[in-house]
């Protein structure tokens, strides 16, 4: 005889795999097929499966991740958190959170609800956690700034989904 538990135990895991995989195709699925092959599904998942979203630490860990990277350029070594915040925001604040702050207010993030705004600063942190780990941090911080590529930009338009699918 089967214990039941046992089985219980066996179609819970087998449901939540199934449930993860839905949620991965359903926040995958474009209609721009190169967005659909260079995007981080991974980001978007763990954002669905977040139960609270924060934005704005997600966004203070983004622009710490920035920081972090941005120390290992040419002309920005000397960054920090006042320096930076002040050149993003155009003299406006010194701090990552006063920045955020400012930034999930605006009109573009207004129209996102929290958990594509997280999403979007996590594909922020994604991509300078990336040239970190990889020793990309180098050569001018403008080429770093710029170069986010299409990988960023569809991880982003995903993002984007979450708000209007969800």
């Amino acid at each position: 005889m089967r214990n039941p538990t046992i089985s219980y135990l066996h179609f819970r895991s087998y449901s939540f795999v199934i449930l993860l995989g839905f949620l991965f195709s359903f926040c995958t699925n474009t209609n721009d097929k190169s967005s659909k092959r260079n995007a981080d599904p991974g980001l978007i998942l763990q954002s669905l499966l977040q139960n609270s979203p924060d934005p704005n630490s997600e966004c203070v860990r983004s622009y710490r991740a920035e920081e972090a990277c941005l120390k290992q350029t040419a002309d920005l070594s000397q960054i920090d958190e006042s320096g930076l915040s002040e050149i993003l925001s155009g003299n406006k604040t010194s701090t990552y959170s006063g920045y955020c702050s400012s930034l999930l207010s605006s009109e573009s993030f207004m129209k996102l609800n929290p958990k594509a705004q997280e999403c979007v600063f996590s594909c922020n942190e994604s991509y300078w956690s990336e040239l970190r780990s990889t020793d990309r941090c180098t050569g001018q911080s403008s080429d770093l700034i710029s170069g986010s590529g299409s990988d960023s930009l569809s991880c982003i338009r995903n993002c984007a989904s979450i708000s209007s699918g969800l």
